[in-house]
């Protein structure tokens, strides 16, 4: 698994970090496992492999990012992306005897909440966020 990650790391980058900037795309976003994400600016980024970790620097940011804990790594115009920032649950989105329609953040229809996640829950003409730990 490692090994594949890496390697599609290296062929990820065989793509000139400053054509890429010049396009519109001037950041090199890294998503981590934990849900975190770390930016730098692509022009005059350069990536390298130290053991485990890859270590990103475009002379005024140096990134240490250690390779098993990365999720994705894309280009972005925007320094900083954006996600849902708060989920707030109503109490009665899962009470009551009216039918319940469960969806993952996928859209994929589910029968129960078994499994920890965020749900969409439709239910007497309104829809509400579910989270499970």
């Amino acid at each position: 698994m490692m090994k594949k990650l890496v390697t599609s790391l290296l062929l990820s980058l065989a793509v000139p970090l400053a054509a890429v900037a010049n396009d519109g795309y001037d950041y090199l976003v890294f998503s981590l496992q934990d849900g975190t994400t770390q930016t730098v600016e692509a022009l005059g980024a350069t990536i390298t492999f130290d053991g485990a970790n890859a270590l990103v620097t475009n002379g005024t940011t140096q990134l240490t990012i250690p390779v098993a804990n990365l999720a994705t790594m894309f280009f972005s115009n925007e320094a900083s992306t954006t996600g849902i920032g708060a989920v707030e649950t109503h109490p009665s989105a899962t009470n009551g005897s009216e039918a319940t329609e469960i969806y993952t953040l996928d859209g994929v229809r589910v029968a129960d909440m078994s499994r920890s996640g965020i749900y969409i829950i439709k239910k007497n003409g309104r829809t509400y966020k579910q989270v499970v730990k």
